[in-house]
């Protein structure tokens, strides 16, 4: 009967066989058979403690397996996946052989171009000769690393990081023959060998050097860029065009015009933090802080009790009154207020904040020079908000006492203290802002999104809370209600897949995703202005298109609908111009449309890991590229 902890529970074979080799043990030290322990622990001179200690653990030494054959070596390699990796060993040598620099290194570190990391996601993708190898054996037959190979399935590589390499010196010319007269040579060797050339310039001057020309990087870059074979990338992106904010703003004197907006400001109390809306009212000829109102949020009665006290400061109405576009700023009560005193209504332009410059000025220098307001006592709330009152106060009266350079070195108190100016002058300049008003409010308004306000109100709540906002605020859910559930969406994934990578939003979680928002919102309009034209395009029946077209009807009756996908997203991303790579990355989309299921989403997740490393193309285009994927592989009812 087989007990616990007998050997019994490995194998009977191992329990006869320790038997029979405990009979061998007997004979050897000449004890009989059925000799008892003491006998056994004199003969041997081991203690009975250790003895019994070992006994009791033997089992656990024993294999457990049961009766039978052992099983197959798992060890082994198998042969079919041998047979497949040295087949695709053998694509990959035919690739580098017929596009020199696909694959370039320089010390310890290899560089591939974007062909080649096209070419391995295509082998290991959908319908390719690596699909059926796992990760590692997939990699190994394409002589890259596991990890190089995931990064490019799954998240794509980091930027690649630009060389800091030395020019190799030029060789004096040999005694007798002139200094460059190798140099025509040269050259055409360059260009010849540039044609074929599928590396960056890095590897493509190394292997210059490798056969014998030692131009230096900046002498090939000069010859390609001047012959046309390649274009100088810019070293740093063109800020903001002083086209696109002239007349934004414009100064007359002061209290023509006034300009408010809102900040919130915090406030730690007894280890409660609070927070309040600080409305202020500033001038724009002077940057004179006139007044301000403290509220739980931004609303009409902050504002006309900041106007109120900005009419005070300033010892007259002003001739205008500058705002941002918020409901509570534009209501009727406010609207009635300044009518009232017979001041012109202005709204800032949208997506231009420039056009209250004075004012968001204002609240950057505090945001700078205030540190956090930390204060203990039993007061209430109520005391909370008269402490930020008084701080605030001292801030704007110590602000309007300060000289300014815009003022010629005199403080705005002095500015306001000279003689007023007369009526002409206040009605031109009335005259003035009034246009600036009307060709503000003849900028376009995105298309209307009520339909889709709802959701999108609901998910960005959700999202929010998710990422530490436990009270968002309504004024941040109603803009991203309305830019849209495209941008917000995409806006939304994009801040989840930096958490998710390690990402800490240190400022304001709700401005983070709001600007990220907006920056996809006006990139989708531009995506749209392009459909638009290019529609143009078509029905004018322009020359440019006519060869895409007949190329398209030939490709449409020569290949299936699985390499028709292919080649039409190979010709986008290799498409010189943005015609082109519209037109057929347009077709990819539509074929992609027409699939259902599980392969759709095969196929887009293979093109937006080719988009993903895909380095000559911007990182804007990119993202375009992959949200546009996105969208196609789960589009969303009403063709939102």
């Amino acid at each position: 009967m087989k007990q616990d902890g007998s050997v019994a529970s490995s194998s009977r074979h191992w329990q006869a066989a320790i038997i029979l080799r405990a009979r061998q043990e007997l004979a050897a030290l000449n004890l009989a058979p059925d000799a008892d322990m003491e006998e056994v622990l004199e003969a041997t001179g081991a203690s009975r403690s250790r003895t019994y200690g070992l006994a009791a653990r033997l089992p656990e030494y024993l294999p457990d397996r049961g009766v039978g054959r052992p099983r197959k070596d798992e060890s082994k390699e198998d042969v079919s996946a041998l047979r497949l990796e040295l087949q695709v060993t053998w694509l990959v040598r035919g690739h580098m052989a017929l596009h020199p620099g696909a694959v370039t290194k320089r010390d310890e570190r290899v560089q591939y171009s974007d062909g080649f990391r096209s070419f391995a996601l295509d082998l290991v993708g959908p319908g390719g000769e690596a699909q059926a190898l796992t990760a590692k054996q997939a990699a190994h037959a394409l002589g890259i690393s596991v990890h190089t190979l995931n990064s490019w399935l799954h998240h794509g590589p980091s930027k690649l990081r630009k060389a800091k390499e030395e020019a190799p010196a030029t060789e004096p010319a040999p005694p007798g023959e002139p200094a460059g007269a190798n140099w025509p040579h040269e050259v055409e060797a360059i260009l010849s060998f540039w044609k074929t050339w599928e590396g960056n310039l890095t590897g493509f001057c190394d292997a210059m050097a490798d056969k014998g020309i030692k131009m230096s990087r900046g002498i090939i870059e000069q010859v390609l860029f001047a012959t046309g074979e390649r274009d100088r990338k810019p070293h740093q992106r063109h800020g903001m065009g002083s086209e696109v904010v002239r007349g934004a703003i414009e100064r007359f004197f002061p209290n023509a015009q006034v300009a408010t907006d809102g900040k919130y400001v915090e406030l730690t109390l007894d280890g409660i933090r609070h927070r309040f809306c600080w409305q202020l009212v500033t001038d724009v000829a002077t940057g004179a802080y006139l007044g301000f109102d403290v509220r739980d949020q931004e609303d009409g009665a902050g504002f006309l009790n900041a106007y109120e006290q900005a009419k005070v400061t300033a010892g007259s109405t002003p001739v205008a009154a500058l705002r941002d576009n918020r409901a509570c700023n534009v209501s009727s009560a406010v609207e009635a207020g300044l009518k009232r005193d017979n001041v012109l209504s202005m709204t800032s332009r949208k997506g231009r904040p420039q056009t209250n410059g004075t004012t968001e000025g204002a609240f950057s220098l505090f945001e700078q020079s205030m540190p956090d307001i930390l204060l203990s006592s039993s007061s209430h709330r109520e005391m909370a908000r008269s402490i930020i009152k008084y701080i605030l106060t001292a801030y704007c009266s110590g602000r309007n006492q300060t000289p300014r350079k815009l003022l010629r070195s005199t403080t705005p108190a002095e500015a306001f203290s000279q003689p007023s100016v007369g009526d002409g002058e206040r009605e031109e300049a009335r005259q003035r802002l009034d246009k600036l008003n009307k060709r503000a409010r003849r900028t376009g308004k995105r298309r209307d999104r009520r339909q889709e306000q709802p959701a999108v109100r609901k998910l960005m709540h959700e999202l929010l809370v998710r990422i530490g906002v436990d009270q968002p605020r309504k004024g941040t859910i109603d803009k991203l209600a309305t830019l849209g559930l495209d941008a917000s969406a995409e806006a939304a994934g994009i801040v989840l897949a930096k958490l998710d990578n390690g990402l800490e939003i240190t400022g304001d979680p709700e401005r983070y995703l709001l600007k990220i928002a907006i920056n996809l919102a006006n990139r989708n309009e531009d995506i749209a202005a392009f459909e638009h034209v290019l529609r143009i395009r078509e029905k004018a029946g322009q020359i440019i298109l006519e060869p895409l077209h007949n190329e398209d009807a030939r490709l449409r009756t020569t290949l299936s609908t699985e390499n028709y996908l292919t080649t039409t997203a190979g010709l986008a991303l290799d498409a010189d111009t943005r015609i082109d790579r519209h037109f057929w990355w347009q077709h990819t989309l539509n074929t992609l449309a027409t699939m259902t299921g599980d392969k759709r989403t095969e196929h887009t997740r293979h093109l937006a890991r080719k988009v993903a490393t895909r380095y000559a193309l911007h990182y804007r285009e990119r993202d375009t590229l992959i949200g546009q994927l996105a969208r196609v592989s789960t589009a969303l009812p009403g063709g939102m």
